[in-house]
């Protein structure tokens, strides 16, 4: 609520919390954590959340610059594929 009413101040677009718990684990997926401790930090209870994850093809390619090595990157897909495959 309180990041709200500083944004409208200067007519930005409100956020809920989802969008929070959304770009946080996006966030933490990017950085390398393997996604059953994503999903442990972030309380799921099921596998609601792989269908942003489903999405991340389409999200990846806008934060990955040169910075990031082609191995981080296949790491990224290699850790995804597993928890696929074990949930």
């Amino acid at each position: 609520a309180r990041c709200n009413q500083v944004w409208r101040r200067v007519n930005l677009l409100e956020l809920t919390g989802h969008c929070f718990r959304i770009g946080g684990a996006t966030e933490l997926l990017l950085r390398g954590i393997p996604p059953d401790v994503i999903a442990m930090q972030g309380r799921w209870k099921s596998r609601a959340f792989l269908e942003y994850w489903r999405k991340i093809e389409s999200i990846l390619p806008l934060f990955i610059t040169s910075s990031f090595k082609y191995s981080r990157v296949s790491m990224i897909h290699s850790s995804m594929d597993s928890f696929s495959r074990k949930y």
